[in-house]
């Protein structure tokens, strides 16, 4: 009797020791079954699955677990997944491998310092192209504020000016010297340029450069 007790209690504890079935497929980024992988689970002692097709199956009690997979052939290809079984039965989990970046991570992590430079100098020599890009900025911002602020200035004929001359280039036969001109009128050789130009824009007078002076001709 005692024997039968025994076989009896194992048999009833055998589900309870077994657990749960955890299964699956792993799989690439485009979602192709991967041939030749190794699975591990973290159980004591830990278990691994050698795969030819991708497919894996472990039989594990309740708890939490830390699945781990990798390409035979390339490492750096692997997964890492996270399990917690509460209860007997059968679980999927499929894995899709994807490659090893904890190498650039601890590049991104680390303080690059440039040999010779401490790292005070290095935050200011950041900071100073962009401080200064920013006063580029503020000034081209400045500057479009300004103009259009201000009021652009019309250049307006002196008509009496123009008419005066256009009557001594009459009386020259049409052509004069613009230094000839400047000793008819009590004005500023600027402002007797700048009618000339304004004549000439107009397509009433010509000048043409002859040594250091100009010859001002009267078109028809």
């Amino acid at each position: 009797m005692k024997k039968g007790a025994v076989v009896v209690l194992f048999i009833l504890l055998i589900p309870s020791v077994l657990g749960a079935t955890i299964h699956g497929v792993v799989y690439d980024l485009d979602l192709e079954q991967i041939p030749e992988v190794i699975i591990t689970v973290n159980t004591v002692p830990e278990q691994t699955y050698v795969s030819k097709d991708g497919t894996y199956s472990f039989e594990l009690p309740p708890g939490n677990y830390t699945l781990r997979a990798h390409v035979l052939d390339n490492e750096e290809l692997r997964v890492e997944e996270e399990i917690h079984i509460q209860d007997e039965g059968d679980y999927y989990v499929d894995l899709i491998v994807l490659p090893d970046t904890s190498p650039e991570e601890e590049i991104l992590d680390e303080d690059v310092m440039v040999e010779g430079i401490d790292e005070e100098t290095q935050t200011t020599s950041y900071w100073i192209p962009a401080l200064l890009g920013i006063a580029v900025i503020a000034g081209i911002i400045a500057v479009a504020i300004s103009a259009r602020r201000i009021p652009k200035r019309k250049t307006a004929l002196d008509q009496d000016l123009a008419d005066q001359i256009l009557s001594l280039l009459k009386e020259q036969q049409g052509r004069t010297t613009q230094k000839e001109i400047r000793k008819h009128f009590p004005v500023s050789e600027a402002k007797i340029s700048l009618v000339l130009s304004e004549l000439e824009a107009k397509g009433m007078i010509e000048k043409v450069k002859k040594g250091k002076g100009n010859i001002i001709v009267l078109k028809n």
